[in-house]
């Protein structure tokens, strides 16, 4: 496919019965000779593509098309959509910035028109996004558009996120990421020797410092600060305008940055330091906590561990490991958050979609280090913690002889991590050995005589030895039935899931299917006896409190009975024992009242082996709070029975989410009747959740 330049420039040709020359291409697409050689390049690619010879170069004269094609382009070049590459929105916001941020003058809306294949109102629409959404600043003289240098910062936030979105689309493929850049950058041979330089000085940090870098942070680093060069290089900023930057960047991050960029300027320095600082190495160097920052951020990743822990109902086993790995992410997080630095989550929607139970929780338990930073984390930030939780709450089935599978990731440790844990869990006849990056791979793998399968979200020159697929960062079904497949593995008797897949498959062979999930939970539900009444196998909120659990009473003594009288309902329906109570109270003596989630609303809970006989959940709600120390007054005491590690977490996020919500809180606290916190709790969650 071509833009609609190259399919221009393509027509020049064809229409000419001369020679035409850079200059004029030049001239008339305003346009730098690098650019004018690029897009030879890659109307020369379609032409091939196309079995048709390309474009000729004379020295002297310039460039022409040989009879042959001018003739079969004739009938080509008339349908304009089977040649010209369409650009969705996103993508058209991506290269309109590139193309402003990369020119040394301003920029013409024809020039953006054939840039992008659009016509001038699409590209008055693109600017306009690109100003309101990104709060990008944008000036205009006679001569064009052109970014104002006031938001340079700001720029340079979105060019690092316009890289991380295309370092995923091409699972961290250099060469390809590379070439996106090609288009914009006059120099492109000077700025990919750069990348290389660069690209050595961060391989070096790991015999000089100790620092493990993923093959994600390697090219993303090195490709920016190849990026700021070109910046510093053409005189586009002023020190002045970064300078207030103050980081707690050790000596080794200020060291990096002073090799990697070419100027010595403090401000410039300061601002690239603030990345390497913000956790881009993903949580795999060792960093002393020596700062009272360091131990602060230490002391809220136990709380938020802890907070997470009791919301959910989950423990997690290996815990001194769990928190030195989760302290590593949350030390970035923290650094990205105070300085608004973007990580882009390739995942997130599938996230939100197959854990929204664990993101919701997530996102209640990180409130401490939300409060420390005075800021809220974005949804993206949410959905990498999520990665981390998610991997403490699965079911392990166990399996005497497994397939030994390896697993190969460019991205960060927390990606890389779900995958493995989508592996086992979808995948349980398997044992994942990894993740590996790249290059640790390269090493390993000529001693690798027992593997079954390498799985790799990129591609792998050195995986021929072994059956190799390349996979995405998250794992659709058609995915994990090619790897069942490929390792020939019995799936009968595994997971009721597993089961219905093939039951589908022969369902599709007979019939069309119109809405395979709705048939997929009937099925399930018909042949394994499931009551109807979940969501994915998870009850609901409405299915857990149901009306004859929720009590109203004027006041209590203290909180100890309040939550000895908001047990009893369980009590008598024998769902816990009074032994659970007890523990309950034991839990918050000893922990402070951390079952406090939002103010005026408390959820006690303990361990399962505590007295837990039945998942159950009850209410009791005072006319007057009662104290529960430092976290103030409660009124609303909801108290959680669990029998295990999941099957409460989708009702638990939905009242997390009716919680989060101001309007519907508010309302919570002025129902007077069961029904009307029924309704409002059938309101609140629903099936599609």
């Amino acid at each position: 496919m071509l833009t609609l330049r190259r399919k221009n420039m393509l027509n020049d040709l064809k229409n000419s019965s001369d020679y035409i020359s850079v200059e004029t291409f030049i001239r008339k697409y305003a346009v730098s000779k690098r650019t004018v050689y690029y897009d030879i390049s890659k109307i020369n690619e379609w032409l091939r593509q196309n079995q048709l010879v390309p474009i000729q170069y004379s020295k002297i004269s310039g460039y022409y098309l040989e009879e042959a094609t001018v003739e079969k382009l004739s009938l080509e070049l008339t349908n304009e959509d089977s040649i010209v590459t369409k650009f969705d929105a996103e993508e058209r916001k991506f290269r309109t910035f590139l193309c402003l941020y990369f020119s040394s003058k301003a920029v013409t809306i024809s020039r953006l028109e054939a840039l992008n294949s659009v016509t001038k109102n699409t590209v008055m629409k693109d600017l306009k996004t690109l100003s309101s959404q990104e709060t990008i600043q944008l000036s205009v003289d006679k001569n064009g558009h052109y970014l104002n240098s006031e938001s340079e910062k700001q720029t340079r936030k979105f060019l690092f996120r316009i890289l991380q979105q295309y370092a995923h689309r091409f699972h961290y493929g250099l060469e390809k990421i590379l070439s996106v850049f090609d288009e914009f950058i006059v120099e492109a041979d000077s700025f990919r020797a750069d990348v290389t330089r660069c690209l050595a000085i961060i391989d070096h940090a790991k015999s000089e410092y100790g620092i493990v870098y993923t093959d994600e942070i390697r090219y993303l680093l090195s490709i920016f600060a190849a990026l700021i060069n070109i910046r510093i290089n053409t005189n586009l900023i002023e020190d002045s305008l970064i300078n207030e930057e103050q980081t707690q960047a050790e000596s080794f991050e200020i060291k990096i940055a002073e090799q990697l960029l070419m100027t010595t300027k403090s401000g410039e320095l300061q601002f690239f330091e603030t990345f390497l600082i913000s956790g881009q190495l993903n949580g795999l160097r060792n960093r002393k906590r020596n700062t009272s920052i360091d131990k602060e951020l230490f002391s809220i990743t136990v709380r938020i561990v802890a907070s997470f822990e009791r919301l959910s109902g989950v423990y997690i086993n290996q815990k001194e490991s769990f928190l030195e790995e989760f302290y590593s992410h949350l030390y970035g997080a923290y650094y990205r958050l105070i300085y608004d630095i973007p990580n882009v989550n390739p995942i997130l929607d599938q996230l939100k979609k197959e854990y929204q139970d664990i993101f919701t929780i997530a996102k209640l338990s990180v409130q401490p280090l939300e409060e420390y930073a005075k800021r809220k984390f974005s949804e993206d930030e949410i959905g990498f913690i999520t990665i981390y939780f998610g991997g403490e709450i699965k079911n392990h089935v166990e399996k005497a002889e497994k397939k030994k599978v390896i697993l190969v990731c460019a991205s960060g440790i927390g990606t890389a991590n779900l995958l493995s844990i989508q592996l086992t869990s979808e995948v349980p006849e398997i044992n994942v050995l990894g993740p590996y990056s790249k290059e640790e791979f390269t090493l390993l793998e000529p001693s690798m005589n027992t593997i079954d399968l390498v799985l790799s979200t990129i591609h792998l020159e050195t995986a021929t030895n072994h059956p190799f697929m390349q996979i995405e960062p998250f794992l659709g079904i058609d995915q994990i039935r090619a790897i069942r497949k490929q390792l020939g593995t019995d799936i009968t008797g595994y997971q009721i899931r597993h089961y219905m897949d093939g039951v589908l498959d022969i369902i599709e062979n007979y019939a069309t299917i119109h809405e395979e999930e709705k048939l997929r939970k009937e099925l399930t539900n018909f042949i394994f006896n499931r009551t109807s009444v979940t969501a994915g196998g998870k009850p609901m909120l409405k299915d857990l409190l149901i009306e004859e659990h929720i009590q109203f009473l004027h006041s209590v003594g203290d909180w100890k009975e309040a939550i000895q009288l908001a047990s009893e309902p369980l009590i008598q329906g024998k769902q816990i024992e009074t032994r659970y109570v007890e523990q309950m109270i034991e839990d918050v003596e000893k922990f402070g009242p951390y079952v406090v989630i939002a103010p005026g609303v408390a959820i006690p809970h303990s361990r399962p082996e505590n007295g837990v006989n039945q998942l159950g959940m009850s209410l009791l709600k005072l006319e007057e709070g009662v104290s529960f120390g430092e976290k103030g007054d409660v009124t609303l005491i909801f108290i959680l029975a669990t029998i295990d590690n999941s099957l409460h977490l989708k009702a638990l996020a939905q009242l997390s989410e009716i919680l989060s919500d101001e309007t519907k809180t508010e309302e919570l606290f002025k129902c007077e009747n069961k029904q009307s916190i029924m309704d409002l709790i059938k309101e609140g969650g629903t099936e599609n959740d």
